[in-house]
């Protein structure tokens, strides 16, 4: 058995407690049954005494008891052979003697100069009966409270043993352990939900790393393997300076490449909601995106595409600077690169119950199927197409931390419209 499990430390604190209940429940009974036995004593010798002041004569009818009474501080009746005066220096007394106990009563009557006192020997005391059966109950009751609680805490920690089993059996490999729900609508069943569904994330979780780690490998190989053909190419014999160059020009494109991947994966797993929010300040919104455009221009030029804004109103928002920077710039780069030239983008930013940032363009369009996996990291929709299938994942990415909403239209070979909107 062991003596730091979490039952034996419950049945431990459930027993203690229940025991000191059971103790100041004893105390309490026994002075409240020993001052009402006493208070029905003390009204019968009392009674007593008051009948005699009415009628001392009647003094022979008690033949149970011993009786003194004084006037003027002289005793004029007695019956019984004990020292009645001496005894008494109390108005009331009880005296144990062995199994019995003994009462005596004392009435004094000033107006008259009158003392009336009643004693009574060998009162059964029952009080002594009452404890011995009340120890014997509560020992039983003791005993069978604490196997009830243990019954209860087992039932209790049955599910709880059932999610630390399925816990061991969980691995990187084997997510196939899962706990059924418990008919009860407690904190047990909710547990127990909670815990299915964490199972339910980590699988998922898994699944996605193995399938980042897939992406990643495949795409830094690809220019890895451009830079060493070239390189090992270069280094098979003497050639002249314009090849070594245009060698190095390669290569120096294979290496921009890996960077963009590196930085853009940093990206993904730089921030949390948490350190995200730390950064937050308050923002011009349309100060960001009027620079954002501005970075842009060239590229808009050299495509012959035009860039309208439809609506732009001053908003300031407590935001992530940074990541609403990335945003923009992301979207606004998808918007130029698959739109082909001669062609228009329009830009909207306003304001009325949330903040919406709308992005238009005329650009290749996508697929219904395929609208639901363009945020997926490295997915592209040809593989013939620029980029790495980064861009609209970390949007995506950067809009879940901000606990914003996004929002994807697009019609083949008529255009794009993606919707930001900000709480």
């Amino acid at each position: 058995m062991k003596f730091n499990s979490l039952r034996i430390k419950l049945l431990f604190w459930f027993g203690g407690i229940l025991f000191i209940l059971l103790v100041i429940f004893s105390f309490l009974f026994y002075n409240i049954l020993n001052s009402n036995i006493n208070y029905k004593i003390k009204e019968k010798l009392f009674n007593i005494a008051i009948n005699l002041k009415l009628n001392p004569n009647l003094i022979k009818n008690y033949s149970n008891y011993e009786i003194e009474i004084y006037k003027n501080n002289k005793l004029i009746l007695k019956k019984g052979k004990t020292d009645l005066k001496n005894l008494s220096s109390k108005i009331f007394q009880t005296f144990e003697d062995g199994e019995y106990i003994n009462a005596i009563y004392t009435l004094n009557i000033p107006q008259k100069q009158e003392k009336i006192i009643v004693y009574k020997k060998h009162i059964i005391d029952k009080i002594e009966d009452i404890v011995e059966i009340m120890i014997i109950l509560e020992s039983i009751l003791f005993i069978s409270l604490l196997t009830l609680a243990n019954l209860l805490i087992n039932k209790i920690l049955f599910q709880i043993k059932a999610i630390t089993k399925s816990a061991k059996n969980i691995s990187v490999n084997n997510f196939s352990s899962k706990i059924p729900l418990p008919k009860n609508n407690d904190e047990l069943k909710e547990l127990t939900f909670e815990f299915n569904n964490m199972i339910e994330r980590l699988q998922d979780g898994i699944e996605r790393i193995e399938e980042f780690n897939s992406n990643v490998s495949h795409e830094l190989r690809t220019p890895l393997t451009v830079l060493k053909g070239e390189i090992s190419l270069a280094l098979r014999k003497d050639r002249n300076i314009n090849y070594y160059k245009n060698t190095l020009s390669k290569a120096l494109e294979e290496i921009k490449k890996i960077e963009n991947i590196i930085n853009s994966l940093l990206l993904l797993v730089e921030f949390s909601k948490i350190n995200i929010q730390k950064n937050f300040k308050k923002v011009n919104l349309d100060e960001i995106l009027l620079q954002v455009i501005e970075n842009y221009s060239n590229f808009a030029k050299e495509k012959n595409i035009k860039i309208y804004i439809k609506k732009l109103e001053s908003i300031e928002c407590l935001t992530n600077e940074k990541m609403i920077f990335i945003v923009f710039s992301n979207l606004l780069d998808n918007a130029l690169k698959y739109t082909p030239n001669n062609k228009n983008i329009y830009i909207s930013l306003y304001k009325d119950n949330q903040i919406h940032f709308i992005i238009e363009d005329e650009g290749i369009g996508i697929e219904k199927d395929k609208l639901n996996k363009i945020t997926k990291r490295f997915y592209r929709i040809e593989k013939s197409q620029k980029g790495f299938g980064l861009g609209l994942s970390i949007v995506k990415n950067i809009v879940n931390l901000l606990d914003a909403k996004m929002k994807i239209e697009s019609v083949p070979n008529k255009g794009t419209k993606v919707e930001i909107e900000l709480l």
